[in-house]
């Protein structure tokens, strides 16, 4: 269709689903740690699916941390991120990433405007579902500051 930039729509879809399933996890079990970080490890599938459907793939690399490296250049290329968006520091077997201007941050500072600080982090989840391409088992963990996020992953 002429004129809809649909990955406009979608960014802004699963910022307001997102939204949506955390605050109503915090509503009605009194936390927001497990439903919604199911919620987003979900939606990073369905997004590395709907990557696929435009000629996008993912290919496992030798080790999670070069999956996730992979997917960042991927993202970089279908312009989910700017390379300036993202700031990478390599360790051996972990890696840190400070996410600037995070597609999903419009969510995150809905919800801690909203009072709600205990969340999961959909980079977070989507990047660990990319790791986990490669690998089974690895940690990820977030530290969420709306716009400004530092991840972490260790093989």
């Amino acid at each position: 269709m002429a004129g809809i930039d649909l990955s406009i729509i979608l960014h802004h879809l699963t910022n307001n689903l997102f939204w949506g399933v955390v605050k109503s996890e915090k509503r009605v079990t009194g936390r927001t740690t497990v439903y919604s970080k199911m919620v987003g490890e979900e939606m990073g599938t369905l997004f590395l699916k709907l990557l696929e459907q435009y000629g996008i793939i993912l290919e496992p690399k030798e080790t999670p941390l070069q999956t996730i490296e992979a997917f960042l250049e991927i993202a970089e290329e279908s312009g989910i991120f700017s390379p300036e968006d993202i700031q990478i520091v390599k360790n051996n077997t972990e890696l840190d990433l400070t996410v600037k201007n995070c597609p999903f941050s419009i969510a995150c500072s809905r919800l801690v405007q909203e009072g709600i600080s205990n969340f999961g982090c959909l980079i977070l989840a989507i990047l660990t579902i990319a790791g986990k391409k490669a690998a089974k088992e690895f940690t990820g963990k977030a530290s969420i500051q709306p716009g400004d996020c530092k991840l972490h992953f260790s093989e």
